[in-house]
């Protein structure tokens, strides 16, 4: 969603998997907002201006309208749940259970699925793409496979009775799993991922909603 008057702004690249999980929430919600393009191909994330605004270097930061800067992207999504509470009360369960299922599940996708994710992707989706990253690890790719399948199970088992990961409601859970999710597919990891079949319906169910395929679709490089 985009607008013209005051809105929030996204410091940060269409293709970062961290600006995919913010705007995917903000679609979610509805709220006005602007991508400020930050290009990390050129080294912008490194440069005074923006180091200025986010002294690690990273992408995104989010920019409120009232002048609130926050960055990494969780810490994103959670303060956009509790500054617009009604936009966001559909992305967050009401009940104490589900509510930290949802939490449990956000930490598992980031101490868990996305350290072994992260570097499956460098090795397997970006190195092939930029030669100048270096030779691909095979070594690393297998070892990262192995483990990433474990926790595919662990999860696989969980949604066999849940639709979303924090019950049958849709949540930043869920959103924070898009972004490696797709980028594994796209690494050539679809049967890694889609041979858990509770996990391959709950990836069809998030991956056609519109705010996803929005993100999807509208990247810097053509994949």
């Amino acid at each position: 969603m985009s607008a013209t008057k005051s809105m929030i702004k996204l410091h940060g690249m269409k293709m970062s998997t961290c600006t995919r999980r913010v705007r995917c929430v903000l679609e979610e919600m509805g709220l006005p907002y602007e991508i400020v393009l930050v290009d990390l191909g050129k080294g912008e994330h490194k440069q005074a201006t923006y180091l200025a605004l986010q002294p690690f270097g990273q992408v995104p930061l989010l920019e409120d309208v009232d002048g609130t800067k926050v960055f990494e992207s969780r810490a994103i999504i959670r303060y956009l749940l509790r500054k617009y509470p009604t936009e966001g009360a559909k992305l967050q369960p009401e009940n104490a259970k589900n509510y930290g299922l949802m939490e449990q599940w956000l930490n598992v996708e980031s101490e868990h699925f996305n350290r072994e994710a992260t570097p499956l992707v460098w090795e397997t989706l970006w190195k092939p793409k930029m030669k100048h990253l270096g030779e691909v690890d095979g070594k690393l790719v297998e070892e990262k496979k192995k483990k990433l399948e474990s926790i595919l199970t662990i999860i696989d088992q969980h949604l066999a009775t849940n639709e979303y990961f924090a019950g049958n409601q849709f949540t930043i859970a869920d959103i924070s799993y898009l972004p490696y999710t797709e980028n594994l597919i796209r690494a050539g990891h679809r049967g890694l991922l889609l041979s858990k079949a509770n996990f391959a319906a709950w990836w069809k169910r998030c991956s056609e909603r519109p705010s996803w395929l929005l993100c999807k679709t509208e990247q810097e490089i053509d994949f």
